[in-house]
């Protein structure tokens, strides 16, 4: 019997965005739920000329970086409208893999530079140019408050929020008792944001006993201890199946 039977998995994400998570666990026998704890936002009105100035500027960067799917949708939609656009003066550098996915699905390109969180990437584009270099990191508003950078010698880095992250305020008193009551086993963070909403709409969360706190990178990991939480589980890639692997090592080294 697999080390997942019969757990309870809390994920605070949509359930849209982590299908594959959601099968491998549940293959695996876990009992999986989502509760969305932020939301994804576009920038306003009054934000969209100073991005917009930043964009025509691109000229002055050798790459681009990507941390999530969502800068690469919301990249896209900014470009969208402009005079023929050849992306084959930057280089393009992605943090997972599936944002390296979404680099080749949305915008036809591959990532020439690809790392398993954002210093690691950082890391691997100051190699791979071995000189100095440029990079502009199209991203959240969150991630620039919330990520700590560490830029290499060598490289000259700029970051721009072309999107926002948002605790998921929408959620009312019932729904959240109800995942109060529900004590799962678990509850995997996918960022941290996904952290912060959730210690918004369920302030009392910590106090639920048994639950193990999980991260899903170590990005995620260090946020979280930051704050004083302990986590518990860090799969060793920021993949599912790492993560249902993860899961059951914990689980077998601390169950009775």
């Amino acid at each position: 019997m697999s080390g997942l039977a019969q757990k309870e998995i809390l994920v605070c994400r949509s359930a849209r965005a982590n299908e594959q998570l959601q099968t491998v666990l549940q293959d695996a026998g876990a009992a999986v739920d989502f509760l969305q704890t932020f939301i994804v936002e576009g920038i306003a009105d009054d934000e969209i000329s100073v991005v917009q100035n930043a964009l025509a500027d691109l000229d002055k960067f050798d790459w681009l970086l990507f941390s999530s799917r969502n800068g690469i949708r919301y990249f896209k939609q900014l470009m969208e409208g402009r005079d023929v656009f050849d992306y084959s003066g930057w280089k393009f550098g992605a943090v997972g893999k599936r944002t390296v996915r979404e680099l080749c699905d949305s915008l036809s390109i591959a990532a020439a530079a690809i790392g398993s969180n954002f210093n690691d990437l950082l890391r691997h584009v100051n190699f791979e140019d071995g000189e100095q270099t440029s990079a502009l990191h199209l991203t959240s508003s969150a991630s620039l408050d919330k990520l700590n950078v560490v830029v290499p010698e060598g490289l000259t880095l700029e970051r721009l929020a072309i999107y926002h992250t948002r605790p998921n305020r929408q959620i009312n008193a019932e729904e959240r008792q109800h995942w109060l009551e529900r004590h799962p086993d678990a509850v995997i963070f996918s960022s941290p944001t996904s952290f912060d909403g959730l210690c918004e709409i369920l302030p009392d969360w910590e106090a639920l006993t048994n639950t193990a706190v999980v991260a899903f990178g170590q990005t995620t990991a260090s946020y979280i201890n930051d704050k004083g939480v302990p986590v518990q589980v860090v799969p060793q890639k920021p993949e599912p199946e790492a993560l249902r692997t993860a899961l059951e090592v914990y689980w077998s080294n601390t169950s009775p």
